[in-house]
């Protein structure tokens, strides 16, 4: 069971594949296990490092607050522990925040990004839906089980998240609150600019956490940006619609690779 010691923590992650290394970063209460339906794909062309964030999974649970710029600074001290110079790197929701974080602070550290059903703020009509703002006073408990019935449209899909997450609701609380209080404080709409590389920014249509707009104002700012809307899309796009989701990804990540060599040979 590999760990890295990053930023005085201990933090729990896999490599898999061979190739460019790929690194996935999961979203607020979620660990690695969220990328199921990318791994067996992403892997065929990448080496795919996943890894759980601080606070959850069986990475180490520090007191918080924490925030988008530690978090962003223990990928890259990942990175360090397995001597990756640069990476593309896929974030979504809060995954998203601290891959925008990443790039902005180590721009010579990612090679491509991807932004997954994320913000940059909440100005100029980005971040939570509404639906998600009548909830956000709610017990952290059950906050945690409204997070997952708004995340999923498909009724089937929602029965299953909803139960798991009725059962680990009172599990990793701290963690839990810790990168909440994370995403109450993000905001990069004022620095967006600084991110150089080419960027897809990707959501549904349909998200009932994090407005669709969010991501229009994102790839807007962006020098290289690119826009993707999966119609009726949830929030958990990965999962819900994860085979137009993996498609859009994975040809925005080899096309740029491909124009990347073309342009060095």
């Amino acid at each position: 069971m590999p760990f890295a010691r990053v930023n005085g923590i201990n933090l729990h992650y896999r490599c898999s594949g061979n190739g460019e290394p790929l690194i996935l970063v999961a979203g607020w209460g979620t660990d690695s296990r969220t990328w199921v339906f990318q791994l067996p794909v992403f892997r065929k062309y990448f080496q795919v490092i996943t890894f759980d964030n601080r606070g959850v999974g069986r990475s180490d649970k520090p007191h918080g607050p924490y925030s988008m710029l530690q978090m962003a600074e223990d990928v890259i001290g990942l990175m360090d522990c397995l001597h990756i110079g640069a990476a593309s790197v896929l974030g979504l929701s809060m995954g998203g925040m601290i891959a925008q974080e990443a790039a902005i602070n180590y721009p010579e550290r990612v090679l491509r990004l991807v932004l997954g059903c994320t913000f940059a703020g909440r100005r100029d009509g980005g971040g939570p839906t509404q639906d998600y703002v009548r909830h956000a006073g709610e017990d952290v408990r059950q906050l945690r089980v409204t997070l997952a019935s708004l995340a999923t449209n498909n009724p089937m899909t929602r029965f299953f998240v909803v139960t798991v997450a009725r059962l680990l609701s009172g599990c990793g609380i701290e963690g839990f609150q810790s990168q909440g209080a994370a995403i109450r404080d993000h905001d990069t709409t004022d620095r967006l600019h600084l991110i150089r590389c080419p960027t897809l920014v990707v959501a549904g249509t349909r998200d009932r956490v994090i407005r669709p707009e969010s991501s229009e104002l994102i790839a807007s700012r962006l020098p290289q940006g690119r826009l993707f809307l999966i119609e009726n899309g949830s929030h958990s796009i990965s999962s819900e619609n994860r085979r137009e989701f993996n498609q859009v990804v994975l040809r925005f990540l080899l096309d740029e690779a491909e124009e990347l060599n073309a342009l060095s040979a």
